[in-house]
């Protein structure tokens, strides 16, 4: 882990790229630009990020197809969503995809900078791999109120469960998505879970 953590900030729109990373470098994080998805792929490629902050609408790659694409290269990479033109369903397609906070432009600097350090603070304090049951595991998670991505591996199979404030907000396995994957992940009756 680097002394600052260390965030990938994606949006076509220059000056609130420039803006943002002022305010967030003055919070003492560590931020790398990316003007768009293919940027973005780009860097993650070559780098490690704490948490990447994606756009919603930009041209080319969307912030959704650019959150897919991600998951692809690091599964358990930490998202989060910005929207200048926020529906509720670029709300849901975020989450579905993997992001663990969405925020409407234009946000409170505070409130921006609260969430960052609430997802920071969850990645730091991961509990790395156990083997117990998924679902005392789950249990422990919605408890704890914890926002995570918990990979499950059972029998060559790798499933995701994505957690927000201890609320399941989405699942998958393979094809599977949603409640389907979710029901699948638990009748697995051994695994090796990982945060």
């Amino acid at each position: 882990m680097y002394a600052e953590p260390r965030i990938l900030l994606v949006d076509d729109d220059e000056d609130f790229c420039l803006t943002t990373t002022e305010v967030l470098e003055n919070r003492g994080f560590k931020v790398k630009t990316a003007l768009s998805g293919s940027d973005a792929l780009r860097e993650i490629g070559e780098a490690d990020y704490d948490l990447v902050i994606t756009d919603y609408g930009m041209k080319g790659m969307d912030g959704i197809e650019l959150i897919r694409q991600i998951r692809v290269l690091k599964p358990v990479q930490r998202i989060m969503v910005v929207s200048g033109f926020p529906t509720r369903y670029a709300q849901i397609q975020a989450f579905k995809a993997g992001a663990l906070y969405y925020v409407s432009k234009p946000f409170e600097l505070d409130l921006l900078i609260s969430m960052i350090s609430q997802t920071l603070e969850d990645n730091m304090s991961s509990c790395g791999s156990v083997l117990i049951s998924a679902e005392e595991l789950i249990q422990l998670f919605v408890l704890g109120q914890r926002t995570l991505v918990l990979t499950v591996s059972s029998k060559g199979k790798q499933g995701r469960i994505f957690f927000k404030n201890g609320e399941i907000i989405h699942a998958e396995l393979g094809k599977l998505a949603g409640h389907k994957a979710l029901s699948t992940i638990l009748l697995m009756k051994m695994g090796v879970f990982n945060t």
